[in-house]
């Protein structure tokens, strides 16, 4: 059986290291704003407030205190959420949305859950994956927003230039 894989974020290094170890597994492989380098760096205020907001022993707490807050304030929690996914002013985005949209967010917010999850993001984001995404024989798309605010362009470029045939697609949303 051959699979599709599609890595999103942070995910992106487990997909490329499937993609490069089981090569004849892999029907293909989707990188959206994937991690393909290594990321944050432990110097890096994301990185720091990440490790800690998310470690086991406060983890559960942070996403219920957002959670509470995005249920009372969903506009609010949208508005001060926006700068973490785009470059685009939240006027530009509201544009763009409505009232579903947010409700889906609001909801989307609500199932949030990290774990241990986000801790091994973070450890995963310091590796470099050349020689993986160099042995990569799949066909490859990778996919990125030019609005991204989290995964910087030069994961896409690093992805399209160690991928055999990778076609990347910087998308305008």
């Amino acid at each position: 059986m051959r699979v599709h894989i599609i890595a999103v974020s942070a995910g992106g290094p487990t997909g490329i290291c499937f993609a490069a170890m089981f090569p004849d597994r892999v029907a293909s492989l989707t990188l959206q704003s994937a991690v393909t380098k290594p990321w944050l760096k432990p110097q890096d205020k994301e990185y720091k407030l990440g490790r800690h907001i998310f470690k086991p022993s406060v983890e559960k707490k942070t996403w219920n205190m957002i959670a509470l807050i995005n249920n009372i304030l969903p506009r609010t929690t949208f508005k001060l959420m926006l700068p973490s996914f785009s470059k685009l002013r939240f006027s530009e985005i509201r544009e763009r949305l409505d009232e579903k949209s947010l409700e889906e967010f609001r909801k989307m917010n609500n199932r949030q859950r990290s774990y241990s999850g986000f801790l091994i993001d973070l450890e995963q984001s310091q590796t470099d994956y050349t020689n993986e995404l160099r042995s990569i024989r799949a066909p490859t798309l990778v996919q990125r927003s030019k609005n991204d605010s989290v995964v910087p362009l030069t994961h896409v470029e690093q992805a399209q230039s160690c991928i055999p045939h990778a076609e990347a697609n910087v998308l305008d949303s």
